[in-house]
Order: C-alpha cells, then structure tokens, then sequence
C-alpha cells in the first residue's frame, strides 16, 4: 500500500512541476483557481485545436477557464477577447454539439455556469445547418458570451489543463 501512495504522490509531484516549470514558467501559460490556460494567436479549425491542446498533457479547448471568474477577468483584461466579429479576438473553446445536434457539451464535461458565460442572443442557431462548434464572441464586464460557428472556420484558441 506504502508503495502505491508514493507512487502517487510522485505522479501529483509530477503534475505540479509539469504545470509550475514547463507550463507557466516556460511557456507562459496563466493559472486560475483550478487549471492553467493559454490564448494561442494561430487561426486554426476547430479540430486543429483540439488537437493541439491535446499536445499537452492533460490539456483540451479552455471550458473549466470560462467558468471560473478570476480566469475570465484575466482573459478580458488582456484583450485575448475582442468586441467586434474578428476569427482573432473570437476564439474556440471546447463546446460543441458534435455528439447530438443541438446537445451542447463542454470537452471536459462540466455544465455552463450562467453567470460567467452564455449564448448571444438568438445562438445557438446552426446556420445553414453546419455551425457545430463553439466560441467566444463576446465579452462585457465578467462574461463571456458563446456563438456556434462551423467546425471548418479558423480561429484563435484557448487550452487549458487542470491543476
């Protein structure tokens, strides 16, 4: 039993010197309550991104972020979200109705906190019958607001991985 608590212990050690040395400090990754996050500025699909976050271990499209306030106040603070309908200040973010149309799931499996994030009005609404995926298209004050856009288009992103 002594070796298998150790042994976890050692991966938890692991974990926080992987996020702490190589993910903050490195490469420069912001920390939140309960993950770390990146905004990264390449227009990408939204499968690209996917793949991208998943590059990292542990990592997926920012969705624990965009329910976490001190994560959202950073992310608006530093522009990384824009006010006007630009691929470059509207990025992915891991929602999508992938698995059952118009049945929104969060990467991680969370639900949507109301109170931090929401849909613009009249959105989700699969225009033309192919908007799948989720981003940001707005922020005021302390939310974020979603809009669904087709999987294809190309956007910045945000990953994140738990702490």
């Amino acid at each position: 039993m002594k070796s298998n608590i150790s042994e976890i212990e050692t991966n938890q050690d692991y974990q926080n010197t992987y996020i702490d040395l190589i993910l903050v400090k490195l490469l420069g990754w912001e920390k939140s309550e309960h993950v770390v996050y990146k905004y990264f500025r390449q227009a990408v699909n939204y499968g690209t991104a996917e793949i991208q976050c998943a590059g990292y271990p542990g990592g997926r499209l920012a969705t624990k972020a965009l329910r976490d306030a001190q994560a959202i106040s950073n992310i608006i603070s530093k522009g990384y979200i824009g006010t006007s309908d630009s691929k470059f200040t509207t990025p992915w973010i891991g929602y999508d109705d992938h698995s059952s149309e118009g049945v929104w799931i969060w990467s991680d499996g969370g639900t949507t906190n109301l109170n931090t994030t929401e849909w613009i009005q009249g959105q989700p609404d699969n225009a033309g019958g192919e908007e799948n995926c989720g981003h940001i298209w707005f922020a005021t004050l302390a939310k974020l607001q979603i809009n669904d856009d087709q999987c294809d288009e190309h956007h910045y992103y945000i990953c994140e991985v738990d702490k």
